[in-house]
């Protein structure tokens, strides 16, 4: 099996001796595919030198998660993969962990997406947002399973979603679901896709045996996140991109919900968050038809959204 890993970095000189050293021990060995995003730092540099071998893609411009994924993904289709594995540059892999969940998903191939678990960075425990979508998941059977220490834990639970931080992807998938959709300027490209990998049939599931470690150390906190414009606008194109529900419907809702909080706020003299609802207001409106557009590519079995070129 050839698996080609894909590799965004956007001044990541912090974690590159652990990211791409995990992958220099791998018992498999992947084609490495790295997409930097215009850093100013010594990723570059590094990467050249400390792993000469890798197809390295120097972007002018930072082109945020998704678009930067679409380009590591197209070269790895030309060249003929059968995995993608999505790998976050402040993470990395024990050494089996892609030989792993390679050989489960041959026995398991109605599963387009699958993710080994996420530890943290002491590899004491979970990490924090992969444990939450354990929880929203609900998925008692492997809780269960964990505590009281089961014989044998079965090679996949299935989870309703998990974050691209580190993600296989069978070519199937990715000829039939596409590339990541470039709506999203940056953050809830994965929710997206894993929509529509489902809609295309595609179950998405975690392996039990295949571990990461996800380091989110060194990262600013944004504060009051809730009332962030580009949080509220992306939550709101997730919502509407869901191509398992009608466009109009959700659209005619989520306007009501935010004409109301806008009124609110008005009345509150809350002059900061009415600001934001007026502005998600005009912007959703605006991009309706362009809405409309990538639902019905995102509905169609191709490769969508893979860019032509850099």
């Amino acid at each position: 099996m050839k698996v080609s890993v894909i590799i965004v970095t956007y001044n990541g000189m912090r974690w590159m001796d652990q990211c791409l050293g995990s992958l220099k021990e791998s018992t498999l060995s992947p084609n490495i595919i790295i997409i930097d995003n215009a850093s100013d730092d010594e990723t570059v540099d590094y990467i050249r030198k400390s792993l000469p071998q890798a197809d390295l893609i120097a972007s002018k411009n930072n082109l945020g998660f998704g678009k930067a994924n679409n380009i590591g993904i197209k070269k790895a289709l030309k060249e003929g993969c059968d995995y993608v594995f999505l790998l976050n540059q402040d993470a990395w892999v024990d050494p089996d962990t892609l030989e792993n969940i390679i050989k489960v998903h041959q026995q398991h191939p109605a599963y387009g997406i699958l993710s080994p678990i996420h530890l943290n960075k002491e590899k004491t425990d979970l990490d924090t947002k992969f444990a939450g979508f354990i929880g929203r998941n609900q998925n008692t059977q492997f809780l269960s399973d964990v505590m009281l220490r089961a014989n044998a834990l079965k090679p996949i639970y299935p989870i309703d979603f998990v974050n691209a931080a580190a993600w296989l992807i069978s070519r199937d998938c990715l000829e039939k679901v596409g590339g990541f959709d470039p709506l999203f300027p940056h953050y809830g490209e994965d929710n997206d896709y894993v929509q529509r990998a489902k809609y295309h049939g595609y179950q998405v599931g975690f392996i039990p045996t295949a571990f990461i470690v996800h380091d989110r150390a060194g990262y600013v906190k944004q504060p009051d996140i809730p009332r962030s414009f580009p949080k509220q606008y992306i939550e709101r194109l997730i919502q509407l991109k869901n191509i398992h529900n009608s466009l109009l419907r959700t659209f005619v809702f989520l306007l009501k919900d935010d004409i109301y909080f806008a009124i609110s706020s008005l009345l509150d003299a809350d002059w900061e968050m009415f600001s934001i609802k007026v502005k998600l207001i005009r912007k959703l409106i605006a991009n309706y038809p362009t809405l409309r557009r990538s639902r019905k590519v995102s509905k169609t079995v191709n490769t969508a959204y893979l860019v032509e070129e850099l």
